[in-house]
Order: C-alpha cells, then sequence, then structure tokens
C-alpha cells in the first residue's frame, strides 16, 4: 500500500528537464569597434518550453548584470541572439564593441520549477590598436657607456608583443615581451656607426606591421676636395682634375662622382677614374660644361654618406692681334698731328705774350 502511494506522488510531482549544453562561451577577443566571434549558447533538452533564457555579463569592475534573451537588444542595442531560439541556439555577438563590453559572459537557463543551469564562462578582452604615431622609439647613452634603446605605445592601447633588431640581422635584442614600452641596453661600436635599430609592434591590436626605427650612432663621414690637386677653371678645350679625400668610422666603403645628375660609375669616353677611385679627370671642356656641378660622395658601410660639389668654370682665351692701317688713314692722321702741333704752337706764343705784358706792368708801377 505504502509503495502503491509513493509511485501516485511521483507520478504526480513534475519533472524537471534535462538541460546539456551543447555549445558555450569561451574566451575571445576583439578589437575595439569590431564585432564579436559568437558566444555560443547552444542547449539541448526534451522541451525547450518552460525554459527561460537569460546572458549574464560581469563587466571588468565586477558588476554583474543579467539581461533576458527576447529584451536583450532593447537593453543593450549593440548585443544581437543570433542562434535559433526555436531551436535552442541562443548565442550571441556584440558589435561596436567598447571598453565597457569587456568582462565575463555566460548563460544562465531556468526551468518552470526553479532548477537553474549554468553555462561556462567566457570572458571577452577589448582591444585598443596604438593611437596615430606610435610606437616610438629612442635611444640614450648611459653613465657606463653603454646604450640604451626604448619603444613605446600609448597608455590606451593593449599590450603588444614588442622587440627589438638591429638591421641586416633577424635576431632580437633581449627579450620579446608583451607589453607597452620595452628597453634593452646594447655596446655600440665603430661598426654600429649609422647603423638602424628598428622596434616592432604586433599581437591581435595591430592590423598590421608597425615599427619604429632609430639610430644611436651617427657620425657622417668627411668629404673634401684636396687643395693642389684640384682645379676646375680651364680654357675651353682643355681638362679638369678633381682630388676626393675621405675618412669615415668603420671606414669608407664606396666613393661615387657625379657629373650633374649622371653618376661617373667607370673610365669612359673624356672622364677617366683612378683605380681607388679617388681622381677624376675630365678632358676636352666645352662651353656645355661651364657652371656644371661635380659631385664626389662617400658612404661607411651602414650607408651614410656625406658629398661635396665644385662647379666648372669655362672660359675663353681671348688673343689680341696688332692692327694695320691704311695710307689714306696714316694720312689722316698725319694731318690732324700737325693741325694740333699748329694749336698747340699758338697756344704757347700767346702764353709767353701774356706774361712779358704782366711783367712789364709790374715794373712800370715799381
Amino acid at each position: 500500500m505504502f509503495i502503491l502511494l509513493l509511485m501516485v506522488m511521483v507520478l504526480l510531482v513534475p519533472s524537471s528537464t534535462e538541460v546539456i549544453f551543447m555549445k558555450e562561451p569561451v574566451d575571445s577577443e576583439v578589437l575595439a569597434g569590431k564585432t564579436t566571434k559568437r558566444f555560443d549558447c547552444i542547449l539541448k533538452a526534451s522541451s525547450l518550453s518552460g525554459l527561460t533564457v537569460n546572458w549574464i555579463h560581469i563587466d571588468q569592475n565586477e558588476r554583474e548584470r543579467e539581461y533576458p534573451f527576447d529584451e536583450i537588444t532593447k537593453t543593450k542595442e549593440t548585443y544581437t541572439i543570433v542562434g535559433k531560439t526555436s531551436e535552442g541556439d541562443f548565442s550571441l555577438i556584440i558589435s561596436n564593441a567598447t571598453e565597457t563590453d569587456a568582462g565575463v559572459f555566460q548563460c544562465k537557463v531556468r526551468q518552470e520549477d526553479g532548477v537553474v543551469f549554468y553555462s561556462t564562462k567566457g570572458t571577452l578582452n577589448v582591444l585598443f590598436p596604438p593611437a596615430d604615431g606610435y610606437p616610438q622609439c629612442s635611444s640614450s647613452k648611459l653613465q657606463n657607456g653603454k646604450t640604451e634603446l626604448n619603444c613605446i605605445v600609448d597608455l590606451k592601447a593593449s599590450k603588444v608583443n614588442m622587440n627589438w633588431t638591429k638591421r641586416g640581422d633577424s635576431k632580437s635584442l633581449g627579450q620579446d615581451a608583451q607589453v607597452r614600452e620595452l628597453s634593452t641596453t646594447i655596446t655600440l661600436n665603430d661598426n654600429d656607426n649609422g647603423v638602424v635599430f628598428r622596434c616592432s609592434i604586433s599581437g591581435e591590436s595591430v592590423d598590421s606591421d608597425m615599427f619604429c626605427n632609430v639610430t644611436p650612432m651617427s657620425l657622417p663621414p668627411s668629404v673634401l676636395f684636396r687643395t693642389g690637386l684640384t682645379e676646375t677653371s680651364v680654357a675651353i678645350g682643355g681638362s679638369v682634375t678633381l682630388k676626393c679625400d675621405s675618412i669615415g668610422k668603420p671606414y669608407i666603403s664606396k666613393l661615387r662622382w657625379f657629373y650633374g645628375d649622371r653618376p661617373i660609375v667607370r673610365t669612359f669616353g673624356r672622364f677617366r677614374l683612378s683605380m681607388d677611385n679617388t681622381i677624376l679627370d675630365i678632358s676636352e671642356m666645352t662651353e656645355n660644361d661651364h657652371d656644371k656641378p661635380v659631385t664626389c660622395e662617400a658612404s661607411i658601410p651602414s650607408g651614410l654618406a656625406t658629398n661635396i660639389t665644385r662647379f666648372l668654370n669655362i672660359f675663353k682665351v681671348v688673343t689680341f692681334k696688332p692692327q694695320t692701317m691704311s695710307p689714306a688713314s696714316n694720312h689722316q692722321l698725319s694731318s690732324q698731328n700737325s693741325l694740333l702741333i699748329l694749336v698747340m704752337s699758338g697756344l704757347s706764343a700767346i702764353f709767353i705774350l701774356l706774361i712779358i705784358i704782366v711783367c712789364m706792368c709790374y715794373e712800370k708801377k715799381n
């Protein structure tokens, strides 16, 4: 009798519907302003009727809010249920993600009898890309003689993967790190003169390769035309010679000549280069060569270069020839000379006569 009564009670008490989460939220990242991946909440139950499905959001300040799936878009315009709820898919996506959307998301299912089922938790991390102009590189000399390289992104940016490399060497200087600032200390030598060091950043918040460069040692080579062996002023048909001296750290790796914008890379035509490239001769000068720039450029292995320019001065040689006169011209010139002598003689006689008159007047007065 007791067993029969117990069976009747069991039949009269409504049984709970077993809820199974077929897919649940997982951790994900999204760039600020972009749309998230799906936060899955796919259910399997003997009956979906009578189930209440809500989404729970716990923000970064640990404030918890609960949104009924059928009202969530009214409360949060950027939150959308994208699954077919009639088939048990209550998955969520977030568009135009902002910092306030970051945090934990969890799917909550309540039965009519009050039994509650919770999905696993998925954490959303909203990423902020570096601002324009970042990363920024700098270098500073330390008291111990070493050099510190520093690379930063703005404080609002999410942490990124940073690493320092030296041009021509893909090996990282120091340890790579996911940070907003990365410094490394190096010892420079003459071979580092003009060498570029690069800080590269990467990560989910970086759309494309971003980097900055710094050249901690920059001592340009010196270059000059040697006095006495450089002559750029010459007559038409002559030749000019230019001697280029240069010095640099660690050494001069290349010496190049230019005639105007035209590079002179070898001996040809009227251009002749010395074996060591330090002397350039240009022959058969013409008027077209006048005021043309001739440039010597010296560079070191890193590519750091300096140049010096001289302008050509090409002039004509003027020859003066004695002029011959015709007999008629000689006769005319002789007549002119005779007339001049006659006038000068008359003037002289008048001057002497005046002196005599003055002297006579003076004696009478005394």
